[in-house]
């Protein structure tokens, strides 16, 4: 009794879905109007950064129960600006952060390790927020490129430039949390020379920090804007 050859069944690649040349002029607009917020409102904090270390050297250098006199007026006078343009550089950081993720989906790109929530969530949730940010970053950042398909979803490699962001942004938020409850109490105020120094560095490194993520955003934004052109020139 003959039997029919076995046929493997060979599994089909997904197709890309496509998208209609107006959602993909939509998506691009977007992401153009969000990077350039980002982009303002992160050189307007990174000032600030500067404004802070330039006033805790200057603290620094003064006996500290000076310091600590002096403090009280002029934080005063810097800390409703900082944290005005803190706030409002994290809002905007991640709607861009949120829309460059959820391009790659406009884009075609498929086998995503994360989706555009967790792109903001994982700032925001504690122990992953150690770690999951900058693994989202690496993948925005290689799937938006043409090529960006053949890295690993799993495990892609990440450039010098967002490892230096991320050592930053960590480093510099530890320092500064570190030192808020010397700052806010009066059990410091001997040791405010010493605080105010540490302080200066964390602002300082905050700002270069700062710096790179402008280079991300304008970088992510031109890869995922070359990509739209193409696909909305042979819609």
């Amino acid at each position: 009794m003959s039997t029919a050859p076995n046929k493997k069944n060979k599994k089909k690649k997904p197709e890309k879905a496509r998208v209609k040349r107006p959602e993909l002029k939509q998506a691009k607009t977007i992401g153009q109007g969000r990077a350039k917020l980002a982009v303002i409102s992160c050189w307007v904090f990174a000032a600030m950064g500067l404004v802070n270390t330039g006033v805790n050297i200057w603290l620094s250098s003064l006996p500290s129960m000076q310091v600590y006199l002096e403090q009280k007026s002029l934080t005063s006078f810097v800390a409703a600006p900082t944290i005005v343009t803190n706030v409002a550089c994290a809002v905007l950081f991640l709607m861009w952060f949120h829309r460059a993720h959820l391009n790659l989906s406009v884009l075609g790109e498929q086998d995503l390790r994360f989706n555009p929530n967790w792109a903001v969530a994982s700032f925001l949730v504690p122990i992953l927020f150690f770690f999951m940010p900058f693994q989202v970053m690496g993948e925005v950042f290689f799937r938006s490129q043409e090529d960006g398909v053949n890295v690993s979803p799993q495990n892609p490699p990440n450039p010098v430039w967002i490892s230096i962001w991320w050592f930053s942004f960590l480093v510099s938020w530890l320092i500064l949390a570190a030192l808020i409850p010397g700052i806010t109490s009066n059990y410091g105020m001997e040791y405010y020379d010493l605080i105010s120094l540490i302080s200066a560095a964390g602002s300082l490194l905050q700002a270069a920090g700062l710096l790179v993520v402008v280079k991300l955003v304008r970088t992510v934004q031109n890869l995922q804007e070359t990509r739209f052109d193409k696909l909305i020139a042979v819609k």
